[in-house]
């Protein structure tokens, strides 16, 4: 794997926790019990990281 390679994984591992955190928080703030938020920050978290790996693997 390339350093170039890693780089782009890190970036997409650090946007995807992100999205997923505020997603979380978003949730937690309108209501939704501390598990289920967590569960819908890692859902959302999930399927960023799905819709890039998904990119990733048409582009190649």
């Amino acid at each position: 794997m390339t350093m170039n390679a890693i780089l782009v994984l890190l970036l997409a591992l650090s946007g995807a926790f992100n999205i997923g955190l505020v997603a979380g928080c978003l949730a937690r703030a309108s209501g939704k019990a501390l598990a289920a938020a967590a569960l819908v920050g890692g859902g959302v978290a999930l399927t960023v990281l799905t819709v890039f790996f998904t990119a990733v693997s048409a582009y190649h």
